[in-house]
């Protein structure tokens, strides 16, 4: 699964299909985190975050992990969409 141009939603989606013909048994965590973070840190909308998440490992001595990513990624969508909808709400100025 590959990140296309930097659209987050459609990676998610693309994601989350092909992990689903694994049910219950998905592939080594390793194995995801790899693909996964190699995909997200090539995202324009993540990069401050992502280098704020390594530095923030690098200086606390610890291993990321593949729910990390996971919920970098899905904060960040949602964050997004909560401004989308605010801002499809907010009243428009009157020319």
């Amino acid at each position: 699964v590959k990140l296309k141009g930097d659209n987050l939603k459609g990676f998610q989606t693309d994601w989350t299909e092909a992990l689903l013909p694994y049910g219950d048994n998905p592939p080594p965590e390793e194995i995801m985190f790899a693909f996964c973070e190699e995909q997200i840190m090539s995202s324009p909308q993540l990069k401050d975050t992502m280098t704020y998440h390594h530095m923030e490992i690098s200086q606390k001595g610890r291993e990321s992990s593949y729910d990390e990513l996971v919920k970098i990624w899905n904060v960040h969508l949602e964050q997004k969409q909560a401004r989308k909808i605010k801002n499809a709400y907010r009243p428009q100025p009157c020319n």
